[in-house]
């Protein structure tokens, strides 16, 4: 059953926040709304994850032609009834022709939570079905209020594809991944989300949509 939160968040050490948020049973709902760009720049870690992009639901922002992230909030329930929040940041910065990403989940209240699996696919844009080519696992540590913050692989590491990327092909990526609540016997599902759209993979791929369009 799907329903309607507002709701003010209270995190100990973080500034509170009044939201308006749809849910659904077994659902993190990610509904793409106009995304924030960043201005372009060095490959820098600002981490800002906690603070940027707290009141969208998706957004997407664009480093520089070789690097991009993506964040999406989510809220999880069951039955209409809101069980917690959660944030999941995805950067990914070619390596020549081969992409590579790093995750960063959040836990923002609620239980905690056991990630299952995430995975980022690299997707072959088409008209019709879109084509594979690679992915890797982002693999998570549990999410807690005491251990809110949890990267894949670290938070400078990468993980890559063994797979390289062609120069005269377009491509997108798709984000996406499932856990477990303390106390719901539930699989939550995280719906997918995209750093953007890239091509030209000889010698470097290089981003020609941030952020993510249908």
């Amino acid at each position: 059953m799907a329903g309607t939160l507002t709701a003010r968040v209270e995190v100990p050490g973080r500034a509170p926040r009044t939201e308006i948020k749809e849910f659904g049973s077994g659902v993190v709902q990610l509904t793409p709304p106009p995304a924030t760009k960043a201005a372009a720049g060095a490959d820098i870690l600002a981490d800002d994850y906690d603070s940027w992009c707290e009141d969208g639901t998706v957004c997407g922002r664009k480093i520089s032609d070789y690097i991009a992230e993506v964040k999406g909030n989510g809220v999880y329930g069951v039955g209409g009834t809101v069980i917690g929040r959660v944030d999941f940041i995805v950067r990914q910065a070619f390596n020549g022709p081969f992409p590579r990403w790093r995750g960063l989940l959040i836990w923002d209240s609620g239980p905690t939570i056991r990630p299952n699996a995430f995975w980022a696919d690299c997707r072959i844009n088409r008209s019709g079905p879109d084509g594979f080519c690679d992915n890797v696992q982002l693999d998570f540590s549990p999410v807690t209020s005491t251990s809110w913050r949890s990267w894949a692989p670290s938070s400078t590491g990468y993980e890559q594809t063994d797979t390289r990327l062609s120069n005269n092909t377009t491509y997108h990526d798709d984000l996406h991944g499932s856990f477990k609540a303390d106390g719901h016997s539930e699989l939550f599902a995280a719906g997918t989300i995209h750093t953007g759209r890239w091509r030209q993979c000889g010698p470097n791929c290089k981003y020609y949509q941030v952020p993510w369009v249908p």
